[in-house]
């Protein structure tokens, strides 16, 4: 360097020290503005409305109780959302479906209401406020009802997401959508109707009355099926048979054949002649769990007589039969539900002897819980 001039070296020096600022301005601004990792912005797209600041919302106080730490991650996770990437917001809007915090909800449903956040955020935070099931969480849904209306696949989420809640606290939404005349489509009124099969029992007269009178044929399967997945004690059976014999579609009688399954008073073995009448061999199957748990209960040796000679030998063909696995095992439970002496014996040949293990369980736990 002793031979280099000194003014050359001053310059040289002075040229390397302004490159190397340069240089570190241009990644300090880079980094500001990107993901490194995914050289993704990291600040989102600004929806129409930005999410709550960290402050609860003063129209949805949280409770007095609500943890420190809740609150905290509440908002960590909004941070999360708004300058994380799509699949870090996801993980975050899934750990709100975790807490129950106001602060949660109300940004849960901040962004599902919001068209401008990307569609499958939207989904996800319906299906976090669905976990939550609190009352708050029922009005947060019920919010996004206008927010949704004209995008089916959110809307029907939304309804299902309500079901979970008690009628009481929902029927004001549910009414509108299942009321003849609707102008809904049919597959959102066909996904609220499935979604009362969570609800209270409280919802059963409003599920009768669509299975007795809706005029759409899915309609009138959907709130048979779900009354069939309501856990309290229902006395619709004499009704139900009596929908039954007039109804004109397979589909609906299949599913009111299960409804009766769950019913204080089974009167399928009274209906014996409509149950063989059917064509279809999944509603075929369904009358026959029917009928057999209706023969179970009655302790009627004459009716159990019938069932052994007329019904057990058309369950053993089925059980054997190439039908699917849903419809062997089904006919397995028929067997199981009537509890005859036949049907005993059925089971444990069936148990020894099909070649199916999940068949042949299902009988061997049957024979062994009906010789008890």
């Amino acid at each position: 360097m002793a031979l280099i001039p000194h003014r050359l070296r001053r310059f040289f020096w002075r040229t390397l020290f302004l490159a190397l600022g340069l240089g570190c301005f241009a990644w300090l601004s880079f980094r500001m503005v990107t993901d490194f990792r995914t050289r993704r912005p990291l600040v989102r797209q600004a929806p129409a409305t930005t999410l709550p600041a960290a402050s609860v919302s003063p129209t949805l106080t949280a409770e007095q109780d609500e943890k420190a730490w809740e609150v905290q991650r509440a908002f960590a996770a909004r941070q999360t959302v708004e300058t994380g990437t799509d699949a870090e917001a996801l993980e975050a809007i899934r750990l709100m479906g975790d807490l129950s915090t106001a602060a949660a909800v109300n940004t849960l449903e901040m962004i599902a209401a919001d068209a401008n956040w990307p569609a499958e955020l939207r989904k996800e935070a319906i299906q976090s406020l669905r976990r939550i099931h609190t009352s708050r969480a029922a009005r947060a849904l019920e919010n996004l009802l206008p927010h949704v209306v004209t995008d089916e696949e959110l809307l029907t989420e939304t309804y299902a997401a309500l079901g979970d809640h008690p009628w009481n606290e929902i029927e004001d939404v549910f009414e509108p959508v299942l009321r003849e005349g609707s102008t809904s489509t049919s597959t959102v009124r066909i996904a609220a109707t499935e979604a009362l099969s969570r609800s209270t029992a409280e919802a059963l007269p409003t599920l009768h009355r669509l299975v007795e009178s809706d005029s759409d044929a899915d309609v009138r399967a959907a709130a048979a099926w779900a009354m069939s997945c309501v856990r309290a004690d229902q006395t619709y059976g004499p009704a139900l048979a009596e929908l039954a014999k007039k109804e004109p579609e397979i589909m609906v009688r299949r599913r009111i054949y299960e409804a009766l399954l769950v019913q204080t008073d089974n009167p399928a073995a009274d209906m014996a002649p409509l149950i063989h009448a059917e064509q279809d061999i999944s509603a075929r199957v369904a009358g026959l769990n029917a009928l057999g748990d209706s023969v179970g209960r009655s302790m009627d040796e004459k009716k159990m007589a019938v069932f052994d000679a007329e019904d057990v030998p058309e369950l053993v063909r089925i059980a054997h039969s190439e039908e699917t696995l849903n419809l062997r095992m089904r006919a397995v439970f028929a067997l199981r539900r009537a509890g005859t002496a036949a049907a005993l014996n059925a089971l444990t040949q069936i148990s020894k002897t099909h070649p199916t293990p999940q068949v042949a369980r299902a009988a061997y736990n049957g024979a062994k819980t009906t010789a008890l």
